[in-house]
């Protein structure tokens, strides 16, 4: 009974004169006690509300939690998933990198300092002979032949012979180091190497980029890679270069590659090179059992980039490019680390 229906109770029986003045006295603290009873009964509504509402508010975060331990599953899922598939990949990487098979490796060595008509070098035969000292200490080469001040038909007699020794599985390094030029006439815009006796846009005491070129595409190798510390060494470019990105290495090595690497592009360069120091540091340093020609090269481009002084105001730029049109099929040339 609620407090409305006492006092219209209390109410009625007043009117009908029931109570007496003893009575009424006696009735008050009854009805006191049934005001406090009721005041007692809304605090417990109140707090039953307030349970409803604590309870929905809880049911409402344990959907929520159901929700996003269903999505960490789903994510969960889905990385174990990538993580599987790399783990795969990595094993195939590895497995290529267990035994890669091969054919022999040549290297020659071409380095020209004196010269009989014009002006000498300082440096190209100590860069040579410390090229073929890191790659004798350091990687698996059949033959290593290096050339002191050449001229032109003795380069040219070397090239030839490649063509008889060098077989379709073997692997061929040319390196030039030396004076380097590019024809300053409008119908000629060929670069060219300076052998010994080169004379100044002479023909035919030069080796011009479109010779060399025939000889490498004469050369049955299975992978070239030549590289050019020279002046204007850029002039043999002809197309920018498009990476491999096959992750197995007996594929790469098995598809055929011709690159070129340079000091410079269309700049000159200057005699003690910054390019053969950082190139012979990374090879002397290397740890890996199959440096690609690829990572050889951005091993060495920034730091020769930032430490090569401008030449007629003009920044040093090493490059490293297929070359165009003498056999490349988009393979690798790999330096093999010798075992210790």
């Amino acid at each position: 009974m609620n407090s409305r229906a006492i006092i219209f109770l209390f109410l009625v029986l007043i009117s009908e004169n029931v109570f007496s003045q003893s009575d009424t006295v006696e009735f008050i603290p009854i009805f006191d006690s049934v005001v406090i009873v009721d005041d007692r009964y809304q605090e417990l509504l109140d707090l039953e509300i307030e349970s409803e509402l604590l309870d929905e508010e809880l049911k409402e975060k344990e959907e929520m939690i159901s929700l996003l331990q269903n999505k960490h599953k789903v994510i969960e899922d889905s990385l174990r998933g990538c993580l599987n598939q790399k783990n795969e990949e990595n094993l195939e990487i590895d497995s290529s990198n267990d035994i890669l098979v091969t054919g022999k490796y040549y290297a020659l060595i071409i380095a020209v300092q004196n010269y009989e008509h014009i002006s000498d070098l300082n440096f190209p035969i100590r860069d040579g002979l410390n090229l073929k000292e890191v790659l004798d200490d350091n990687y698996i080469f059949e033959s290593i032949q290096l050339l002191e001040n050449p001229k032109r038909e003795d380069i040219m007699m070397k090239l030839d012979g490649l063509d008889d020794l060098v077989k379709d599985d073997d692997n061929l390094l040319i390196f030039f180091a030396g004076h380097g030029g590019k024809w300053d006439r409008p119908q000629m815009k060929d670069g060219y190497w300076c052998p010994a006796d080169a004379q100044h846009e002479k023909n035919r005491t030069l080796l011009n980029n479109s010779e060399i070129m025939n000889s490498i595409k004469l050369i049955n190798a299975r992978n070239t890679l030549l590289i050019s510390d020279a002046c204007w060494a850029g002039a043999m470019r002809q197309r920018s270069l498009n990476p491999s990105k096959s992750a197995v290495k007996q594929k790469q090595y098995n598809t055929k590659s011709r690159f070129f690497m340079s000091s410079g592009a269309n700049t000159t360069v200057p005699d003690e090179s910054v390019f053969i120091k950082y190139l012979l540091k990374e090879l002397k340093n290397n740890k890996k059992d199959h440096l690609s020609a690829n990572d050889l090269f951005y091993l060495i481009k920034d730091p020769t980039l930032y430490n090569t002084p401008r030449t007629d105001g003009l920044i040093v730029t090493p490059e490293f490019n297929a070359i165009h049109n003498v056999g490349h099929e988009g393979g690798e040339f790999f330096f093999i680390k010798k075992s210790k």
